[in-house]
């Protein structure tokens, strides 16, 4: 297992209005809470956070954690695309985007031993988290970026254009 959670900078923090957000900063601070005990001073709860905030914290994110009950997972795309190993749950449209133990980490939504355990995981093997951001990163740029998607909706409507 991980050598000391106190070495490593942890930041909790939400960049929408929304309530769902609020209360999955809180989730996830209790799941902290719960597996690693209180918080030390490497642990800090930001909160609501601009988008460019966020951006930057994003920047600097050597892994990203997202919990929420996000529809498709936006964050967890800009998360890959940034080359962050990623973290989520197995909800909505998010395995769309993350292959299991490929792209990223899914866990089963509410199950914090599993959380813990893949966040452990990636703690431990710096060999596991480059693979999963490169392959991230990758799978963004390939079947997600804006030029791809584009030229697949527009064939789509071309199919469904009424002469």
């Amino acid at each position: 297992m991980w050598t000391s959670i106190s070495a490593i900078p942890i930041k909790i923090t939400t960049f929408s209005n929304a309530l769902d957000d609020l209360f999955c900063s809180l989730a996830l601070l209790s799941v902290f809470v719960s597996t690693f005990g209180k918080p030390t001073d490497n642990v800090r709860i930001i909160g609501q956070e601009s988008y460019a905030d966020a951006a930057r914290t994003l920047k600097n994110a050597g892994l990203y954690l997202c919990t929420t009950l996000e529809t498709f997972g936006i964050g967890t795309l800009e998360a890959m695309a940034a080359g962050i190993p990623c973290v989520s749950t197995w909800i909505n449209g998010v395995p769309e985007l993350i292959r299991d133990g490929i792209d990223g980490l899914l866990v089963p939504p509410g199950n914090d031993v599993a959380l813990a355990r893949a966040l452990a995981r990636l703690m431990d093997d710096a060999e596991l988290r480059r693979s999963l951001a490169e392959n991230g990163r990758r799978r963004i740029r390939e079947q997600f970026h804006l030029s791809t998607n584009a030229a697949f909706l527009a064939g789509i409507f071309k199919t469904l254009a009424i002469d």
